[in-house]
C-alpha cells in the first residue's frame, strides 16, 4: 500500500446529500475503513452500498477493494479532493428495512426496534392499499349508480312516448268509428311491434263488424280468431260454424240429459254415453234404459252389462237373459272387456271435448280481461289529462 504524507479529503454524494470526509492518517486509506465511514454517514448498509468515481475518460468506475481505492486516489492526486458517488443496490425502502433488521442505525437520529419499524411500514402500506381499494370501489359504485339512473330515465322517457303514441292511435281508431276502447287497445298491443298497427287494427275491426252482421255477436271470440288466422274471413267463418254446431249439439245433449233425469234415469254419465252413441236419439236410449230396468228387477243388477248385451242382441231380452243365465264365463268376460273398452273410448272423447270447451272459455275470458285493463288505463289517462 502506498503512503500519503498529507490528509486525504473525500467528497461523497448519496442522492442529494453531499458529505466531506477527511482521512487524516494515510494508513486508514483502506476499503473497509472508507465503506464503514460512508455507511455511518449516510445510514446505509456497507453490503448494499455501491461506490463509484468518474475517470479521465468520463466513465463511472465502481470500487470494492483497497487496490481499486488506491488507483482512484492516485487519479485525483493533483486535485484538492477525491470525489465519489454513493448509491444502494436495492430500493431505499428495502435498504432501510434491511439495515434496521441487521441492527444498523436509524436515519434522522430516531430510534425504534427493527421489528416495530418493519411492522409500522407494513401497516402503513396495508392502510394505503386499503384506502386505494375503497376509493376505487366507491368510484365504480358511483359509476354503476349513474348508469342505472340514466337507464331508468331513458326507460321512463320511452314509456312516456309509448303512452302518448298509444293514446294517439286510440283516438285515430275512435275517429274511424270504432268506439270500444277496450278491444281497440287490445288490438293495438297485439300489433305493437308493427309500424302500421292502426291500419291492421282497423282492418280487423272492420272484419269483426262483418261477422257481427252475419250473426256472430261475440266480439272477443271474433277478434281472437281474426288475429289467429291473419284476418282470413273464410277460415274464421269455418271455425265459427264448427263451434256453433258443436255448441248446438252440446246444448241438445244437455237438454236430453235433463229430460232423461226427469223421467227417472239419474245416471248422467251412462245416459251421456248412450246419447252420444245413438246420436242424441232419446227414444232409443229411453227404450234401452227401460229394458235394462226390467232385467234388474229379474235379478240381473249390472246395468252396464245389461245395456251392452241389449245392444248386442238388438234389444232381444230373451237372448240377453239366456246369456246372463249361462255358465259361459269366458264369453262373459270377453263381453265385459269389450264394454270397458267402449266406455273408456267414450270417456276419452268426452274429456277431449271438455278440454276444448275449457280452453275456449279461458281465451274468451283472457280477451275480456285485457279489454277491461285497457279501458281502465284509458279512464286513468283521461282523468290525468282533465286535471
Amino acid at each position: 500500500m502506498k503512503s500519503y504524507g498529507t490528509p486525504i479529503n473525500v467528497k461523497a454524494q448519496y442522492g442529494d446529500d453531499l458529505r466531506r470526509i477527511a482521512i487524516k492518517d494515510p494508513s486508514d486509506l483502506t476499503w473497509d475503513h472508507l465503506s464503514s465511514r460512508l455507511s455511518s454517514v449516510f445510514g446505509i448498509s456497507s453490503t448494499t452500498m455501491r461506490v463509484q468515481y468518474v475517470d479521465e475518460e468520463g466513465d463511472n468506475i465502481t470500487i470494492s477493494t483497497t487496490e481499486e481505492l488506491e488507483e482512484a486516489v492516485a487519479l485525483f492526486e493533483d486535485k484538492p479532493s477525491v470525489r465519489f458517488t454513493v448509491s444502494s443496490t436495492i430500493s431505499a425502502d428495502v435498504a432501510s428495512r434491511t439495515e434496521i433488521s441487521r441492527g444498523g442505525s436509524v436515519p434522522h437520529g430516531k430510534y425504534c426496534s427493527p421489528s416495530s419499524q418493519t411492522k409500522k411500514d407494513w401497516k402503513l402500506e396495508r392502510k394505503q392499499s386499503k384506502d386505494a381499494w375503497r376509493k376505487q370501489k366507491q368510484a365504480s359504485k358511483e359509476e354503476w349508480k349513474k348508469q342505472k339512473y340514466e337507464q331508468r330515465q331513458s326507460k321512463r322517457e320511452q314509456n312516456k312516448q309509448d303512452k302518448e303514441q298509444f293514446q294517439t292511435d286510440l283516438a285515430k281508431l275512435a275517429s274511424m268509428g270504432y268506439q270500444q276502447k277496450g278491444f281497440n287497445g287490445m288490438l293495438l298491443r297485439k300489433f305493437s311491434s308493427s309500424e302500421d298497427r292502426v291500419e291492421k287494427a282497423a282492418s280487423i275491426l272492420a272484419k269483426n263488424t262483418e261477422l257481427q252482421e252475419l250473426g256472430h255477436t261475440k266480439t272477443g271470440l271474433n277478434l281472437r280468431l281474426l288475429i289467429k288466422f291473419d284476418g282470413d274471413l273464410e277460415e274464421v267463418l269455418k271455425v265459427l260454424a264448427e263451434k256453433k254446431e258443436k255448441w248446438t249439439r252440446k246444448q241438445a245433449l244437455n237438454e236430453a240429459l235433463d229430460t232423461l233425469h226427469k223421467k227417472g234415469y239419474p245416471k248422467r254419465g251412462l245416459n251421456r254415453m248412450l246419447l252420444m252413441k245413438h246420436n242424441g236419439d232419446i227414444e232409443a236410449v229411453e227404450k234401452l234404459l227401460m229394458t235394462s230396468a226390467e232385467l234388474e228387477k229379474k235379478g240381473f243388477e249390472k246395468t252396464g252389462l245389461n245395456i251392452r248385451l241389449l245392444q248386442k242382441f238388438d234389444g232381444n231380452t230373451e237372448l240377453v237373459e239366456e246369456f246372463l243365465s249361462s255358465d259361459d264365463k269366458k264369453a262373459f268376460k270377453y263381453q265385459k272387456k269389450q264394454f270397458k273398452m267402449e266406455k273408456k273410448e267414450m270417456k276419452k272423447q268426452y274429456k277431449q271435448d271438455k278440454k276444448a270447451d275449457k280452453e275456449l272459455k279461458k281465451s274468451i275470458k283472457q280477451d275480456k280481461k285485457e279489454a277491461k285493463k285497457v279501458l281502465k288505463e284509458q279512464e286513468k289517462f283521461e282523468k290525468k289529462s282533465s286535471k
